[in-house]
């Protein structure tokens, strides 16, 4: 099937009617030749699968280039150091490594408070069990900033909003020693959520669909990081008796940093546009059952990871009569399993739909294993198993949704995902919570079972009404 390669002329030669492969070859070509101009010219073409395969690679490294001699001249007149170090410098840069230094911030705030409210909750003459008041206030928050988003990038460029956004975090964390009471502390996180879901919102809605699924998973990897690093750190804090706000401190300058990068990157990532959209000339949302599905796929995932993450040490220890020490090596193999995961599963030779599909499925297959695990061993097993195959479905879900909507709506489903992520985190605990306190402990392996089958047909729904959409 041949289709028109049009582009501007290059040594004076008009290209050709090609096919799609000759066409890239003859383009690669006629890009090392000697040409007149120097630099690469926008090059425009109909043909999808040289846009996303040829063209679009050559224009991000034809403006890395032209930013690495710009920012290179900068550099070098404020640091004399070798050429090819500040090479690495630039190039470094990339879409991936910026977002993940951002979600690695996002990450270490949401780490501290598990720990130092063991502290905090003194300091401030609080009971321990008021840190639901502070996780609701942040729930409500994150749940409003993700609707403002899309709003907000009407006017703004999403790097602004997110930029934003980490800039309030920051401050928070550097005022939060201010803090009088418990009331204040609620208020503090509950702006903070504000920001949080802002800063999701436009993290996951700008990135994800122009850096691809599987990179994107990369990128919440760095949250699990973050949460990690958090949490160690305040645990050090307290035990040199240190003021159990310094873990904030900390994170304050780690927020710098991703606030600084999105300073310096913003032109350089002009060029990047979406891999994947829905094909259709308008710019509305076209509701369905696939879209609809892949966002509530989105909130019964989240659910499900804090449901299995926070009840499974209970029921561990209710079933087998296990130790806190062993109860705690089980829930941090989960947890570790799906930070791992989500930096080695994208190296699979799968593609990024059935590696969707083969992960939802094996949930199901763990989570009844855990069921009916007649030893502790067997259980902590499909426990980590179970964390593992969780890995890609946050990013795939929202890689997934933003290909089924127009460009110009992508912001707007990621906010109403990123919503639906909170709804469920909040939702799906307390109603396996409230179930088990009428029929027993033991319920709750079968709700683990229940949402794992709902999320598996919600995947296979969405990946099925997606197929109508192509490279853009």
């Amino acid at each position: 099937m041949s289709s028109e390669y049009s582009s501007s002329p290059i040594n004076g030669e008009e290209p050709k009617s090609v096919t799609h492969v000759p066409g890239m070859i003859c383009y690669l070509c006629a890009r090392n030749r000697p040409r007149k101009v120097g630099a690469l010219e926008r090059i425009r073409t109909s043909d999808r699968l040289v846009r996303s395969q040829v063209l679009y690679p050559a224009e991000l490294r034809a403006r890395q280039d032209r930013a690495y001699y710009e920012f290179s001249g900068k550099l070098q007149g404020v640091f004399p150091i070798p050429s090819v170090l500040r090479r690495i410098i630039v190039r470094s840069l990339s879409p991936r490594m910026v977002s993940s230094v951002c979600m690695l911030s996002l990450g270490f705030f949401d780490g501290i408070l598990g720990v130092a409210w063991i502290a905090a909750h003194t300091a401030l003459n609080a009971s321990i069990d008021q840190l639901g008041w502070i996780l609701g206030f942040m729930g409500i928050g994150s749940a409003l900033g993700a609707v403002t988003a899309p709003w907000l990038t009407r006017t703004y460029h999403p790097l602004v909003v997110l930029r934003g956004a980490l800039m309030v975090q920051m401050c928070l964390m550097l005022m939060i020693f201010t803090v009088p009471s418990i009331a204040g502390l609620a208020i503090f996180y509950g702006l903070r959520g504000l920001a949080n879901g802002m800063a999701h919102a436009t993290l996951n809605g700008y990135f994800g669909p122009r850096i691809g699924a599987k990179k994107l998973m990369t990128v919440h990897g760095s949250w699990g990081i973050g949460t990690a690093t958090a949490g160690i750190i305040a645990g050090i804090a307290l035990d040199l008796k240190a003021p159990w706000f310094v873990a904030y401190l900390m994170g304050a300058l780690l927020c710098a940093v991703g606030i600084a990068l999105l300073f310096r990157i913003r032109q350089r990532f002009d060029v990047l546009e979406p891999l994947a959209s829905l094909n259709q000339s308008s710019d509305r949302i076209t509701w369905s059952l696939g879209i609809v599905a892949v966002i509530v796929s989105g909130a019964l995932y989240v659910g499900l990871e804090q449901s299995v993450g926070n009840w499974t040490g209970s029921l561990l220890m209710n079933q087998f009569s296990l130790d806190g020490g062993l109860t705690g090596i089980a829930i941090g193999l989960f947890w570790g399993a799906l930070t791992v995961g989500r930096f080695t599963l994208g190296l699979l030779p799968m593609t990024e739909r059935t590696l969707l599909v083969v992960s939802s499925v094996v949930l199901c297959l763990t989570l009844l294993g855990l069921l009916v695990a007649p030893s502790p061993a067997l259980a902590i097993i499909a426990l980590t198993t179970a964390g593992l195959a969780m890995a890609p479905l946050a990013p795939f879900l929202l890689s997934l949704g933003s290909q089924m909507v127009p460009r110009q709506q992508h912001m707007t489903l990621t906010s109403l995902q990123i919503v639906a992520f909170s709804l469920g985190a909040a939702a799906i605990p307390a109603l396996l919570g409230l179930t088990a306190a009428t029929a027993g402990l033991s319920i709750i392996y079968i709700g683990f079972l229940g949402v794992a089958i709902a999320l598996c047909v919600g995947v296979i729904i969405s990946l099925h009404d997606s197929r109508e959409t192509r490279p853009c």
